[in-house]
């Protein structure tokens, strides 16, 4: 430990360690604390004292200029443990001064393969600076002579070692969610052809590509790939291979969330055109009460299918198909309702799960939410995540009163949910204690009122 007086000494001096660590004390306070700890506490115990800075130059909670401070002395201290610290810490940072204070630093010094860390902090959208205006993006140029940031950032996502430094999947994961956004489609594609296939995102990105023609662009869908081509080979191969016997017309908005449905769909659904699978919703859904969320109306709110189905892909209307046949399984319905109502008498979280085919049957996998919040919430657990990956669409339930037909539908919360997750789901909200009103939902706001299913 550091040996350095605890309380008050000479003339009433606080112990300045404490007077540096307590977060209640005024800012240029514990400013001139570490300013007068430094050489004493380098000196008693290093490794504590460099751990100490090192909380504060990571946490958002501390006040800049000490933040920039500490950034200075674990520098000086230790360039080299800095930088790969930067490299795995650098995303935590939200505060632009801080980054622009670590910037300022590389830019005097450039450490070893900074331009990857660039990319890392790069690749987080700012709603605050446009991408052609953020100081990584100037630091990255400088730092990339003979080369255009894209050029720069493509290596990255290529496994190309900058400066000798190590490229990681998490690397090449943040390059190319940012080459997504930098470059258009067309050249993306072309970057992504040209990358050589030796590390296994680029083989995943370039076999959706090839097979598929699908090109996930978020975090998300890129780990949804990957774990479907190493989590469920299966899977993947059997939905590929009902994929590459579609035409034209039907490989149209094909996305990874489809898979699934590829596979679920007798053969002679994945023989029906676009307008015979509308023809089939329609008289589907013409037959069925709808309830639609009031506090969503608007003038461009609806839930319609026919005022939604030009933003619906051949495959989101397969994918409709097939979960009308599954809202008449005797089986499912018990399970929904079941949950339904063990969520209405939980006051502390919304419940939910996954819609999963299971030796032939359609079930209704309640998960546990990955911690209560509150009743107007489902948090959804790391394993639902997975489990939505393989095996079809998330839901959960708007239960809090046996009548709740005001909220018949997706909030704006479930909304973005699925879009940052590229994936479909439901909402089921009691009409009343006997009926559930079913809605569809998918990334871009696109909702589809599916109308009732009864208690068995």
């Amino acid at each position: 430990m550091l040996g350095l007086a605890v309380g008050c000494s000479n003339g009433g001096r606080a112990d300045p360690l404490a007077v540096l660590q307590n977060p209640q004390r005024e800012p240029s306070a514990r400013l001139a604390a570490a300013e007068r700890i430094g050489p004493i506490a380098q000196a008693a115990d290093p490794d504590q004292y460099r751990a100490i800075l090192s909380r504060i130059a990571w946490s958002d909670r501390q006040p800049t200029p000490l933040r920039c401070y500490a950034i200075d002395r674990l520098i000086e201290d230790d360039p080299a443990a800095f930088w790969e610290e930067a490299d795995r810490c650098i995303v935590e940072v939200d505060v632009w001064p801080v980054l622009e204070h670590l910037f300022a630093r590389a830019k005097r010094s450039p450490p070893a393969g900074f331009v990857r860390t660039l990319v890392r902090s790069y690749a987080r959208p700012s709603q605050r600076i446009a991408d052609a205006q953020r100081p990584e993006r100037g630091l990255i140029a400088a730092l990339s002579p003979g080369r255009s940031v894209e050029e720069a950032v493509f290596e990255v996502f290529a496994g190309f070692a900058p400066q000798g430094a190590p490229v990681t999947p998490t690397h090449q994961m943040d390059a190319w969610v940012l080459l997504s956004r930098l470059v258009e489609p067309a050249q993306l594609r072309a970057m992504l052809e040209a990358a050589p296939p030796r590390t296994p995102i680029v083989e995943h990105l370039q076999a959706a590509a090839q097979v598929l023609d699908v090109l996930p662009t978020t975090r998300q869908s890129v780990l949804w790939l990957i774990y479907l081509r190493e989590g469920e080979p299966q899977l993947w191969d059997a939905a590929t291979a009902r994929a590459v016997q579609l035409n034209p017309s039907q490989r149209r908005g094909l996305a990874l969330r489809h898979l699934p449905w590829l596979t679920f769909a007798q053969e002679p659904l994945l023989q029906a055109d676009r307008a015979a699978l509308l023809a089939q919703l329609h008289q589907r859904l013409t037959a069925r009460a709808h309830h639609l969320r009031r506090d969503q109306v608007g003038d461009d709110w609806t839930e319609s299918l026919q005022d939604q189905q030009d933003r619906l892909a051949w495959a989101d209307l397969l994918t409709l198909r097939v979960l009308m046949d599954a809202m008449e399984a005797p089986s499912l319905a018990a399970d929904l309702f079941a949950q339904a109502d063990a969520d209405q008498a939980d006051r502390q979280s919304e419940h939910g799960g996954v819609l999963r085919r299971i030796e032939g049957r359609w079930r209704a996998v309640g998960l546990a939410p990955a911690f209560p919040t509150h009743d107007r919430s489902f948090v959804a657990p790391p394993e639902l995540i997975l489990d939505l990956y393989a095996g079809g669409v998330h839901y959960h339930f708007h239960a809090q009163e046996p009548r709740n037909a005001a909220y018949a539908g997706p909030g704006r919360g479930d909304l973005d949910f699925a879009d940052r997750f590229t994936a479909a789901a439901l909402v089921f909200t009691f009409i009343d204690r006997d009926t559930l009103n079913v809605d569809f939902y998918q990334p871009g706001s696109v909702v589809v009122d599916l109308g009732v299913i009864q208690r068995p």
